[in-house]
């Protein structure tokens, strides 16, 4: 259950926002297998279309089947999920993020669906108390770990592994852990900021 839950929402999350970032293919280490995306093949609307769509079937599903207090939870991690999409895109090219800020960033655009797909699909098999909260704790550090290794490798990833081009956030202004270590170090600061606006 667990598993569905994130596919489903890692899929059609996913089509939109490679769509939106222009990613020829998924990343292997993502989806363990290699495929032309749909914004490769059919362009960036019919992406953005056969995300929603995909979507709303999800949704619809997950109506016909889960309980009250688990369609609360799903609503609330799909407002989080876009809020920290959001909160990536307004704070481009912004040299006074600070690691706490990416943290809660990544926590919302990430982190979250790993917690909430845990705890959804353990709830929905009847788990409660402290197992159920080990889950969702569990998933939340998995996503942050996994987005942050995801981050990692735009800086130092092979581009057969990391399915992009190196460098590909720090070009469009996302500034994610290193960059803002760097941007956290009085000594390295100024050189850092000199280093992003060439």
């Amino acid at each position: 259950t667990c598993t569905f839950f994130w596919f489903c929402f890692r899929t059609t999350t996913g089509i939109n926002l490679y769509s939106i970032g222009g990613f020829n293919r998924p990343r292997p280490h993502l989806l363990y297998y290699e495929c032309k995306t749909v914004q490769k093949k059919h362009g960036n609307k019919m992406a953005v279309f056969l995300g929603d769509y995909l979507l709303s079937k999800s949704l619809e599903i997950f109506e016909e089947n889960l309980s009250s207090i688990s369609k609360k939870k799903l609503s609330k991690m799909v407002r989080l999920i876009c809020e920290g999409e959001i909160t990536q895109h307004t704070n481009k090219f912004n040299y006074d993020l600070t690691i706490v800020d990416y943290l809660k960033r990544i926590r919302k655009k990430t982190a979250l669906l790993f917690s909430y797909s845990m705890y959804l699909g353990a709830y929905e098999s009847n788990v409660r108390g402290k197992n159920l909260h080990h889950l969702y704790k569990f998933g939340l550090e998995m996503g942050m770990a996994f987005q942050i290794e995801d981050d990692l490798l735009d800086y130092d990833g092979e581009k057969d592994i990391a399915g992009k081009k190196a460098n590909q956030d720090l070009k469009t202004g996302i500034y994610t852990l290193p960059v803002l270590l760097l941007l956290e170090d009085k000594n390295e600061r100024l050189k850092t900021i000199n280093f992003l606006k060439e």
